[in-house]
């Protein structure tokens, strides 16, 4: 009995390294993700409060270095897009003055 508990303390101690990898490697992709929904947060607020523009800067800010993230990308298309419409928009209200 003793001699079991001593093997499955060594066992647990020289999985030990390996746990704490584990636990490092997610704790730097919960920082990430956690960094993605602020991105994402503040980027839907910038564009609730009609600030296309600058939720566009954020989007591609962030993309820069997160190239994977497509929700990112899909609100940087949308940005995009409601710029493009604004500005089509502009164009026809100064040829119609």
């Amino acid at each position: 009995m003793v001699n079991s508990h001593w093997e499955r303390n060594q066992r647990h101690q020289s999985s030990g390294s390996r746990q704490q990898r584990i636990e490092e490697g997610n704790s730097q992709q919960a920082t990430k993700d956690g960094y993605r929904a602020v991105v994402v947060g503040y980027g839907n607020m910038l564009m609730c409060v009609k600030k296309y523009s600058k939720a566009k800067e954020l989007f591609e800010e962030y993309l820069k270095n997160n190239s994977d993230v497509s929700e990112v990308s899909s609100l940087l298309q949308k940005c995009e897009d409601v710029l493009r419409r604004l500005d089509k928009l502009s164009q026809i209200i100064e040829k119609a003055i």
